[in-house]
């Protein structure tokens, strides 16, 4: 270890050995007032104290030090404020500050605390299990039935599916054109059913209206949210005699939707029950390929009813201004019930 050294110019003179001897004065001596050598040797000390803080500070060592110092206390002061200036502005434990909280609050006295998430729409109902899209369509194990082989039955399981498809998932369907597929596929030989259909699309009534054939949503009034249609249901068939085969779908949809002018969400479920007969050209007079819609019903949960303008009218938690709902209120997503109810328009118990 380095021997420490002391500077030059510290002198041990007598006075100094003196100081700093250590003794105990009796208390009668710390009652006497100083004598006049004793105060002038604190006045000398005093000095000498005086004179060395100042040759200490013009000392270029010793004045490093002192700034170091002051600069540290100007970083802890700012630190200081800058602390109780945050502690000042964040909110109180526990919740936000009334002046944060009351404009929240009022932001949109319409909006439905209830509505489902944009990021996660069907989230908190059954159809967040459902299959997406046309996934959700599925079809049974084909056979050969009414006279078709398993292949033809297979073959006519998925036109139907198609068809389906086209009458609820796609996007220029939703705003108002035509099932291309439907119409495509619809049997040229029964012409009352396709000028029926095209009635229904070009003049819309209570009589002749679209919403037989296709899932419409006024583009004035909501939109579909997001890519996602959630599909569930059956698919069926069985032979109603030689050369005829019938296939029965029962489905739902359901749609997230919104508002044209933006807004909450809502969701719409469509249950759709359908026959489509498929007929051996041999036996009858179709044509080959084509098929022919026997029935169509459909009902939707989160609508308002009475309207035969052929669109559907979510409901957004506003006051409907259609007809209000009668009769008992009923689950859309209980498939064991009527796909249509013999009350008409009914209250949904959830969406």
């Amino acid at each position: 270890m380095a021997d420490e050294k002391f500077p030059d110019d510290q002198m041990l003179d007598e006075d100094f050995i003196r100081g700093a001897s250590i003794f105990e004065p009796s208390a009668r001596e710390r009652a006497k007032r100083p004598g006049p050598l004793t105060r002038l040797r604190a006045a000398r000390a005093a000095r000498r104290r005086r004179r060395e803080m100042v040759r200490q500070w013009r000392s270029p060592e010793y004045r490093t030090g002192p700034k170091q110092v002051l600069t540290g206390l100007l970083v802890v002061v700012v630190a200081v404020g800058v602390l109780v200036a945050l502690m000042w502005l964040r909110p109180p434990a526990g919740g936000r500050s009334t002046s944060d909280a009351a404009p929240e609050a009022n932001a949109n006295p319409n909006s439905n605390p209830y509505a489902p998430p944009p990021e996660a729409p069907f989230r908190g109902s059954p159809a967040e299990k459902y299959a997406d899209n046309a996934a959700g369509i599925r079809l049974p194990q084909a056979r050969a039935a009414a006279g078709f082989t398993a292949t033809e039955v297979r073959h006519r399981l998925e036109m139907t599916k198609g068809v389906l498809g086209s009458m609820h998932l796609e996007r220029e369907v939703w705003g108002g054109a035509r099932p291309k597929l439907l119409f495509d596929l619809t049997d040229p030989k029964s012409p009352g059913l396709l000028a029926k259909m095209r009635r229904a699309f070009d003049r819309p009534s209570e009589k002749n209206n679209p919403l037989h054939y296709a899932v419409r949503f006024d583009p004035q009034r909501a939109k579909v949210h997001g890519p996602v249609v959630k599909v569930h249901g059956t698919t069926t068939y069985r032979a109603v005699r030689a050369g005829q085969l019938r296939v029965h779908v029962d489905y739902l949809f359901v749609y997230a939707v919104r508002p044209a002018a933006g807004g909450d969400l809502a969701r719409v479920v469509v249950r759709r029950t359908m026959d489509v007969d498929f007929y051996d050209p041999e036996r009858f007079q179709v044509t080959f390929g084509k098929l022919v819609v026997t029935s169509t019903d459909s009902s939707a949960a989160g609508a308002e009813c009475g309207w035969d303008e052929g669109w559907l009218r979510p409901y957004f938690g506003s006051p409907a201004s259609g007809p209000q709902a009668t009769g008992a209120p009923v689950d859309p997503y209980d498939m064991s019930r009527k796909a249509v109810e013999e009350e008409g328009c009914a209250e949904a118990t959830r969406v």
